[in-house]
């Protein structure tokens, strides 16, 4: 909902207090700061699968892609509107204090709870990066419903990926900027539903 749909792609505009609530989830979910995770995913959409793609499975090994992309470099050009937005750079740089207090507070609570945020965390990015990985030259048993570009619809990943509607990820090619990643009745994005709720209270603004 935030990173990919709101930050980078602008398809709706969280209130405030939302915004604030997404930054602190995403911060705490160790998957990269949110300027630098805009910052990839753009750069991915500008060269899709092509060597200037920093994860694409036609140019790289998918255990780079799903293990590797916290090393990716962040171009500038990418991040410039994020770069000029206090809220996100003070997320920026206190990211690695906010996740020490957190994690010192769950062990505070209850130690167990920290194994538990890490299965937690170890499921949110394995997840993640197989979308960045599988979705694009998708293996043939994963079932991917193809079109005539390089990403895919896979009937297996969208399964995995149901409660997030990432795995509907052809569509997504076709039409970045909409903030629905289903176009069929049967497709299930729950995320674009809790937009449409959150418009609904004021809470959220839908760039159409």
């Amino acid at each position: 909902m935030f990173a990919h749909r709101a930050w980078c792609h602008r398809a709706w505009k969280p209130s405030s207090v939302v915004d604030l609530y997404g930054l602190v989830v995403f911060t705490l979910c160790l998957v990269g700061n949110s300027i630098g995770w805009v910052g990839i995913h753009r750069e991915h959409h500008a060269h899709c699968d092509t060597d200037r793609d920093p994860h694409s499975p036609y140019h790289k090994s998918r255990w780079a892609i799903q293990f590797l992309s916290y090393f990716n470099q962040v171009k500038t050009k990418y991040i410039v509107d994020l770069g000029r937005d206090s809220r996100h750079l003070w997320f920026y740089h206190w990211y690695w204090a906010l996740n020490i207090v957190w994690f010192a507070l769950l062990f505070a609570i209850d130690p167990a709870l920290v194994g538990l945020w890490i299965a937690v965390i170890g499921l949110t990015v394995f997840k993640l990066h197989t979308i960045n990985s599988l979705c694009h030259r998708t293996p043939w048993f994963l079932l991917p419903i193809h079109n005539d570009d390089t990403s895919s619809n896979s009937v297996l990943m969208v399964l995995l990926n149901i409660n997030n509607g990432e795995a509907w990820h052809k569509n997504h090619h076709q039409n970045a900027a909409n903030y629905r990643f289903s176009q069929r009745w049967y497709e299930i994005d729950p995320p674009a539903r809790i937009i449409e709720l959150l418009a609904q209270f004021k809470l959220a603004s839908i760039n159409r």
